[in-house]
């Protein structure tokens, strides 16, 4: 086997040192294929302007959280001194941090994507509606729907980001457009 894999690569090199000295003697240069920009290709493809639009709606849900929760946990405990608040919202926050990468390491170890953006957004989203609700009955209580809210938003990151690099077709600079476009369809 080790044989016959060294004349493969002679036999390779040789057909290479074949072509590239043809293709020095003849005053034809080779006709690159073109291929378009891959800011074109990613402004082309339909899913990047699905997920823009994905992403533009979980702005909302990111930016009513992230504008909106100190006050409204000031308003759910309107005893609560400014440090008190601030270290309420420190809740939300650090249980978003530990959803991400809960979430992250259990779609990278799935290999899957899909679930792992759309149930986190759903919970959250479930959460963020019965906040109110549940603030009316107990204040205490409120800070868990508002974690879950905060953690639902926050843990799609690493999955999201990562999806337009599996797409079919998709090689390394196409994907980097397709996230930059996204991100800005999304802000």
């Amino acid at each position: 086997p080790r044989t016959e894999a060294a004349a493969e690569l002679r036999a390779a090199a040789e057909h290479d040192r074949a072509q590239l000295t043809t293709l020095a003697h003849s005053d034809v240069a080779p006709s690159p294929r073109r291929r378009r920009h891959p800011a074109i290709r990613a402004l082309r493809d339909w899913r990047t302007w699905y997920f823009g639009l994905v992403w533009a709606l979980t702005n909302v849900q990111y930016y009513g959280i992230m504008f909106w929760l100190p006050l409204l946990l000031s308003h759910i405990n309107p005893n609560a001194s400014p440090p008190v608040v601030a270290l309420l919202t420190a809740v939300p926050y650090s249980c978003a941090s530990a959803a991400m990468l809960g979430n992250a390491a259990h779609a990278k170890r799935m290999g899957g994507r899909r679930l792992h953006v759309a149930v986190p957004l759903v919970v959250g989203g479930i959460a963020l509606v019965f906040t109110p609700h549940v603030a009316r009955a107990s204040a205490p209580l409120a800070l868990v729907p508002l974690a879950l809210a905060t953690a639902g938003v926050w843990s799609i990151y690493g999955p999201f980001f990562s999806w337009p690099a599996a797409w079919p077709g998709c090689d390394g600079d196409d994907a980097a457009c397709a996230v930059a476009l996204i991100n800005s369809l999304g802000n």
